[in-house]
């Protein structure tokens, strides 16, 4: 298959006795995967030894567009109706997928959620109802090719032009050059410095608490006053506790939704805190401890992470009465999420755990090391309350972590 960057990716979802017709359309779509234009995957594409669950929810949740090839055996199929339809939907819904039903056999399908999509091929015809079983997947494959040309020229979300949003550049790390004049704009690069040795310079308790809060909260009056959108794009290279802290300032209660350009599966997409989730969770890799007031929890995303903090775990002069290793379901690093919609989910599975956790080891406060995407952080924290008081630490060498600020979130 043409791997090209910009290639639409699309996902089918079929029952395996429809396995033929599937093929047969699969030599239509092929013409398009030969010019870069469609990269489509079926489960049958699944290397062995694949996690047959999490693959297909990995591909699902990150389709720009989903085929539902109808049949009788697709509607007698749980996984077909119950989970991917079910899935598609909602992300047609949220306007981050486009769905297009194709009708294979006469089957009733019109009283579904999909009842009011167009379907293919043209009227609803059922591929096997026409003459030329070649002329109706052509008819189909002209469809698709259609949907295609849209989503290139909207450029994503599907059918919704970008909500109108509001300019946040933050300096952390680095300064870094960026198009356009932002509505709010921070310099903090005289307090961190990512190659600083031997440890990185990152902002100390009493700095956050003094100065950086207190500025991040006058841009917050700042943009209200303004009336300004919020929709907040969130700019800079942000260490990832400030990133945490900055979503706690912008909270989804306030009717703040946060935005942020993010690396995803090897290209650049937007990630918005108001997509609609996705079903990944996180799984619990690691766990020891006994009640007690200090528990540090690890969310490892973008890499395993554990040989490293559990040394920290280990040798801290914070008396940690608890530890819990978290990674996701799919695993970690560059794979793990394929979406904003799978950060948010994590986010809010994370914020679960939290409170799960805060109850079963009786602690005051949650100390949170933190290896993920900036734009995870920011989702997290726009989300972060009724927890309990948390704690965010920036690494700043191997095994050695600072404390950021204790968030009273209630």
């Amino acid at each position: 298959m043409h791997d090209a960057p910009d290639a639409i990716s699309i996902f089918v979802s079929y029952a395996h006795a429809d396995e033929g017709l599937r093929n047969e359309l699969a030599k239509q779509l092929r013409v398009l995967e030969r010019q870069g234009i469609i990269q489509s995957w079926h489960d049958q594409k699944m290397l062995p030894g694949s996690n047959r669950r999490q693959e297909i929810d990995q591909q699902l949740n990150s389709a720009q567009i989903i085929l539902l090839l109808l049949s009788p055996d697709f509607m007698n199929s749980d996984s077909c109706c119950n989970v991917e339809l079910k899935r598609a939907i909602e992300r047609h819904n949220a306007n981050e997928a486009c769905v297009i039903p194709i009708v294979l056999r006469p089957v009733d399908w019109q009283e579904l959620p999909i009842g009011k999509l167009r379907a293919l091929p043209t009227d609803a015809n059922p591929v096997t109802k026409w003459s030329d079983r070649d002329e109706a997947f052509f008819n189909v494959t002209q469809g698709i090719k259609q949907v295609v040309k849209t989503i290139k020229e909207r450029s994503l979300p599907i059918s919704k032009e970008a909500p109108p949003t509001t300019t946040v550049r933050i300096y952390g790390w680095k300064r870094q050059s960026f198009n356009g004049v932002p509505d709010a704009e921070l310099d903090w690069t005289s307090l961190f410095d990512i190659d600083a040795k031997p440890l990185r310079k990152v902002a100390d308790t009493q700095t956050w608490h003094t100065l950086l809060l207190p500025k991040l909260k006058q841009v917050r009056e700042q943009l209200t006053g303004a009336k300004a959108s919020l929709t907040l794009d969130i700019q800079g290279l942000i260490p990832l506790s400030a990133a945490l802290i900055i979503g706690t300032v912008f909270q989804d209660t306030a009717g703040y939704t946060l935005q942020r350009t993010q690396r995803t599966v090897g290209k650049e997409e937007v990630w918005r805190s108001s997509a609609t989730p996705s079903a990944l969770k996180f799984k619990v890799v690691e766990e020891e401890g006994t009640p007690g007031p200090n528990l540090l929890m690890i969310l490892a995303i973008s890499g395993s992470s554990w040989l490293e903090v559990s040394t920290f775990y280990a040798d801290s002069k914070m008396q940690f009465s608890s530890i819990v290793y978290l990674e996701p379901e799919t695993g970690t690093g560059e794979q793990a999420l394929r979406s904003g919609a799978d950060a948010l989910a994590l986010a809010l599975h994370a914020k679960e755990l939290i409170r799960h956790y805060r109850d079963k080891y009786q602690m005051k406060c949650t100390h949170l090391v933190l290896y993920t995407p900036v734009g995870f952080c920011l989702f997290l924290g726009s989300r972060l309350r009724l927890v309990g008081d948390v704690m965010p630490y920036e690494r700043l060498a191997y095994g050695v972590y600072q404390p950021s600020v204790e968030l009273q979130t209630g």
